[in-house]
């Protein structure tokens, strides 16, 4: 086994305070040099292979590791990062190898280790052996109730329904807040097609384990089937919120949102070219943008309704602009607030239209070019313009929100580059922020007039 520097080194030093101040270049520079003098030493392997990490170069962190272990091949905290790093690098058969290690030299006491090991066992096909050391576990450990969660799973890998539906009610006796056999039971439900009893279990999944996406992601596959889309669409959106890069779960969400244009007839001008739309009494808004938000669109979400036509310009996912029926001109709101004078408005207008003429007459001009014409000249900064369209982006999303009935459809565009761009979630909670102020606002002058109402007349 390695044996640790009493003293960190000025190199390793040096080296740790400019990780910790994000220096990553120096940091290497002193690393490298501390290597070369100290190439066996099993700390400053660990920091290297650490520091790879931090930038993201996880085969690189996973080369260190593997060096450290050609001279150190028990170091147990070497072996379980570097397991765990090879799992994400999709090397199932080196994370094996490294849990096996750490078995062996813990004398499968380490429980984690056993965990780890049988369930890269069960991913890799090779069930029997997983259940094999599951079962030994749950023996060992009688009163927990996550060996047999993890039992269960391991059966149903295995195919072996009935003992895997028998493991996870054992777990669920034993600590009926285990999210994992809730979510096992779940999967055995569906593999039944039992689909209102694994919604059940999966509700419970989602309640247990409110950070990780499973239950959502299966809840909401299995809602689905049953045919409460609003339901499906709900959990699945809250997994993608959790999971934003996950394939899986936007594949699974896409058809819940998109709707291919109509083949029969002749579409309108302005339905033409789009792929995403539905109707408001379906559909929320708010996640409609935030699936916008997750597949990084480049475009313009129209809404059509009674009270009006409302546009919510993206890019790349993020929000740039809009108009709603009741929203002042970007440029009137500027002159109003003494940003700009009158005379440069009706320059930068005028530029406006040189550079980006329109292409239907009558159409309203886009606060997006206008901004960007504004900030060219000169006329105001960034910071001033950036303050104004979010309060007017703020205003088109609680003005279309407001809305339970028409119609809404996305047309994609290409980028502009537009410099300002603000997150769809900050325009969200910032709307229930002030949502939540109106409410307060109204509770206390309710109040206020509650109190100054004169008490009843005495009787005559």
């Amino acid at each position: 086994m390695a044996t640790q520097t009493d003293q960190p080194v000025p190199r390793e030093e040096r080296a740790r305070t400019l990780l910790e101040t994000h220096r990553y270049a120096d940091a290497f520079v002193e690393l490298a040099l501390a290597v070369r003098d100290r190439p066996r030493d099993a700390a400053l392997r660990l920091l290297v292979s650490d520091a790879y990490e931090q930038v993201g170069a996880l085969p690189e962190a996973a080369d260190q590791l593997a060096l450290l272990l050609a001279t150190y091949p028990e170091h147990l905290e070497a072996n379980r990062r570097l397991a765990k790093l090879l799992a994400e690098l999709g090397d199932t058969h080196g994370a094996i190898r490294c849990w096996r290690r750490i078995v062996s030299a813990t004398h499968e006491q380490d429980s984690d280790a056993v965990t780890r090991l049988a369930v890269a066992l069960s991913n890799d096909g090779q069930h029997e052996l997983a259940i094999e050391l599951l079962t030994q576990l749950s023996q060992r450990h009688p009163a927990d109730a996550a060996p047999l969660a993890d039992l269960g799973m391991a059966f149903l890998g295995a195919g072996r329904e009935n003992e895997a539906h028998d493991a996870l009610l054992r777990a669920l006796a034993l600590d009926p807040q285990s999210a994992q056999a809730h979510c096992g039971l779940g999967l055995a439900h569906q593999r039944r097609q039992r689909w209102h009893d694994a919604a059940q279990a999966f509700r419970a999944t989602a309640q247990l384990a409110p950070d990780s996406a499973v239950g959502s992601f299966n809840l909401g596959l299995v809602l689905e089937r049953l045919g409460d889309l609003d339901g499906a669409r709900a959990a699945l959106l809250r997994a993608a919120a959790l999971e934003p890069q996950d394939e899986e779960i936007q594949r699974a969400l896409e058809p819940l949102l998109v709707k291919p244009a109509s083949s029969a007839g002749s579409p309108s001008t302005r339905d033409a070219g789009a792929s995403i739309k539905g109707s408001l009494d379906s559909f929320d808004l708010i996640n409609v943008l935030e699936f916008l938000r997750m597949q990084e669109k480049t475009g313009s979400l129209v809404v059509s309704a009674p009270a009006g036509v409302g546009m919510l310009r993206l890019e790349q996912g993020m929000l740039i602009g809009g108009s709603a029926p009741r929203l002042k001109r970007l440029g009137e709101v500027l002159v109003r607030r003494g940003l700009i004078t009158t005379s440069n408005l009706e320059l930068a207008l005028s530029r406006q239209r040189e550079l980006y003429p329109r292409q239907e007459a009558g159409v309203e001009p886009d606060a997006s070019t206008l901004g960007m014409v504004l900030l060219r000249e000169g006329f105001l900064d960034e910071k001033q313009l950036s303050d104004v369209l979010f309060g007017m982006i703020l205003n088109v999303v609680g003005q279309i929100n407001q809305w339970r009935e028409g119609a809404f459809a996305f047309h994609a565009c290409n980028d502009s580059g537009f410099p300002i761009r603000f997150n769809v979630q900050r325009v969200v909670l910032d709307l229930m922020r002030l949502q939540d102020e109106r409410q307060r606002s109204r509770s206390e002058s309710a109040r206020d007039a509650e109190k100054q109402r004169p008490s009843s007349e005495p009787a005559q």
